[in-house]
């Protein structure tokens, strides 16, 4: 069947350029050729139109375009038809490769200036989804008067199936999560800018940009002991849902503010909101967007603070704060003062991350020698405990420097060593009475002392090589291992070293252990030769992003066993030692190699591959090349090479895994395009994490 296609094509446009007349030969080499559009949506069966049009025409009653779609098994490419925009078209001519060629002439009329060619209807495959992306490519346009007198030019069009336009999107602009002071009582209901007051809000976009007029649904629940004021509507009791409505703004904003009243001898009041809002993606999807917040009222800003020295894991003060615990331990957190003043009672809340982590209800909280009585017991309240002593009675007040008391919290059964867990004072209350008290909130304690938590099973530091684990080269030139000269032979070996608060680690010593196992002197740069079955130890220290390495050389083929390590300890005070080993291995100068007879792009290897691909092409001549990795959804993830002019030869391209911000991609399957000339090619490769 195609073999009669392309007959029936060649002969009908045999005849149609027999009755063309002529024009001057070069009158179209400057056209320019376009896609009147970039992207449109399809699924199985589904078709697309392909319009394409010229600028610049001289005399033109003629003409031929070869597109190129990828993949082609995305296409039902024998029902691909043309629409000419003038005269008439013999029809469509399968090439194969995924390529389909069409065109159209006139009879005794001529086109100038701009103006559409025609329009391309190509059919989706049945196996084609909505979810998947395609390509069609216009490889190469050949315009004019005549067989004889017409131009062949290239082109840029690109269009795109099922382009992956940013769907609609809502996200805060507000902190998630507040713990405010009480405002002055009878304030709560108006905006009179009291330290009660907090503001909750989104934005919204579509298509990537802000959306005005999209309805938010604000769901509220007070989920405190006391009123919550809905600033501008009214009061929240206790307990009690309400759902406000508003719309975003010409920026795409919308917000919505609390305030609650309260005074010294208030409990706390608490209130979780959703935003949440409906939208239509691209592909007509209906998606629903939400986002919660949540806030904590505390207790007023005191007038006068005494100062609060540190909370430390025992009377010895580990000033590390660190600890490892699984399932089932006794975390005492002990919270000792300084600076007292006529104390007489004392109530401390503590707040725990991830509640689950930890048997709340098992909380025991007991005073100290000075504060020796403790309250009634121990009142877990969501992710918090409240526990409290009392001066004995006929006692004297407590001043000075002293313990307070000591919270003694149990790890829940299903808590393991791997797990993370912080514990925060929360609130510190004091005073001679009831009435008459100081308080500290976290953000207050925050700014005293440092060590106002307990953190359980911080991660380990780690140390990662950021070059390959072997390095091969050719060998530099006699003479030029011992000095950085860029020779063909150097290759540079480095770590990065993440200290127990995942942070780059700044000064971190690390060990370069380095082996010649070659018979073949072997320099490492700046330092000096190692004689052939030698050793030597390289010291230097991290730099501020943590970064060490060395560098190597040689002249003649050699190979060298390299370890990388460090003395460090976790943040629990445990010794570690951590090390990475790399190979180094020269090879004899190889002949240069012939240039390629074609445009060429190979597939990648390893593939699939983690963390990093290496993507052979070649070039049969001179020319500017783009070489792009695109994700399933037709989004463009990084450019390994963005229009440059290279010269003829092979190349290679490595791709590590990231994205054009420098962040690691997901696993799944990425396609890379090689754009050169009229050349236009296309590969995938899978990335498995």
């Amino acid at each position: 069947m195609q073999n009669s296609v392309r007959k029936t094509f060649s002969l009908a446009i045999a005849l149609l350029l027999a009755l063309c007349g002529a024009a001057v030969a070069g009158d179209n080499a400057n056209v320019v050729i376009s896609l009147d559009g970039e992207h449109a949506a399809a699924g199985a069966g589904e078709q697309v139109e392909v319009a394409v049009s010229a600028a610049g025409m001289v005399g033109v009653n003629q003409f031929e375009v070869t597109l190129t779609v990828l993949p082609a098994e995305a296409f039902d490419l024998a029902a691909t038809t043309f629409t000419p925009a003038f005269g008439f078209s013999p029809g469509v001519e399968l090439l194969g490769d995924g390529q389909v060629k069409s065109g159209a002439a006139a009879l005794g009329e001529t086109v100038d200036g701009d103006g559409s060619l025609g329009v391309f209807t190509l059919t989706m495959s049945s196996s084609f989804s909505r979810n998947s992306p395609a390509e069609v490519v216009v490889n190469s346009v050949s315009i004019g008067s005549s067989s004889v007198d017409r131009d062949v030019l290239g082109a840029e069009g690109l269009f795109i199936v099922n382009w992956a336009v940013p769907p609609p999107d809502m996200m805060a602009t507000s902190e998630l999560s507040f713990n405010p002071a009480y405002s002055s009582i009878g304030t709560g209901a108006a905006a009179d800018g009291s330290p009660g007051e907090i503001e909750f809000s989104v934005n919204f976009t579509d298509d990537g940009a802000p959306a005005k007029g999209q309805t938010i649904a604000w769901d509220i629940t007070n989920t405190g002991s006391r009123s919550v004021y809905l600033l501008g509507v009214g009061e929240v009791p206790s307990g009690v849902y309400v759902c406000l409505r508003n719309v975003t703004d010409e920026a795409g904003n919308a917000a919505v503010q609390f305030d609650a009243e309260g005074n010294l001898k208030a409990a706390a009041t608490s209130l979780d909101v959703r935003a949440r809002t409906t939208a239509v993606n691209p592909a007509g999807d209906t998606i629903d967007l939400a986002v919660d917040f949540d806030a904590t009222w505390a207790v007023p800003d005191p007038d006068q603070l005494m100062f609060v020295s540190q909370v430390s894991l025992n009377d010895d003060d580990n000033a590390r704060n660190e600890l490892v615990a699984g399932a089932g331990a006794n975390i005492p957190v002990v919270l000792s003062a300084a600076g007292l003043a006529g104390v007489k009672q004392v109530e401390v809340i503590v707040t725990v991350s991830p509640a689950d982590a930890f048997d709340l209800e098992a909380t025991t909280f007991s005073g100290s020698s000075a504060v020796a009585l403790s309250a009634p017991g121990v009142e877990v309240s969501g992710n918090q405990v409240r526990g409290g002593a009392v001066v004995t009675l006929n006692d004297d007040p407590v001043s000075g420097d002293s313990v307070l008391g000591t919270f003694t919290l149990v790890t829940s059964d299903s808590f393991t060593e791997e797990m993370e867990a912080d514990i925060v004072v929360h609130s510190v209350s004091l005073g001679p009475s009831s009435g008459e008290r100081d308080y500290l909130d976290t953000e207050l304690l925050a700014e005293m002392f440092n060590r106002h938590s307990i953190h359980l099973n911080r991660p380990d530091p780690v140390l990662v090589a950021t070059a390959p684990l072997v390095g091969n080269a050719l060998t530099s030139g006699a003479d030029t291992g011992a000095i950085d000269d860029d020779s063909p032979g150097e290759i540079t070996y480095s770590v990065n070293y993440t200290n127990p608060w995942g942070e780059p680690g700044e000064g971190q010593a690390i060990l370069w252990d380095v082996y010649n196992r070659s018979a073949e002197w072997v320099s490492v740069l700046g330092i000096g030769t190692i004689p052939p079955k030698g050793s030597a130890f390289v010291r230097n220290t991290t730099d501020a992003d943590g970064n060490s390495s060395i560098e190597v050389d040689a002249d003649v083929v050699s190979f060298l066993s390299i370890t990388a390590k460090t003395d460090t300890e976790n943040a629990a005070g445990k010794a570690l030692n951590l090390a990475i080993d790399f190979s180094a291995a020269w090879a004899a100068a190889k002949p240069l190699a012939a240039l390629p007879l074609a445009n060429s792009l190979n597939q990648n290897y390893p593939n699939p591959f983690n963390p990093e691909t290496t993507i052979p092409y070649a070039l049969s001549s001179d020319a500017i090349v783009s070489l792009t990795i695109y994700n399933i959804a037709g989004q463009v993830v990084r450019k390994l090479v963005d229009g440059e002019a290279l010269a003829a030869g092979q190349y290679q391209a490595l791709w590590d895994g990231r994205s054009e911000s420098g962040a690691s991609v997901a696993s799944g399957m990425y396609f890379y395009l090689l754009h050169t000339g009229d050349f236009v090619a296309k590969r995938k490769m899978v990335l498995l994490r």
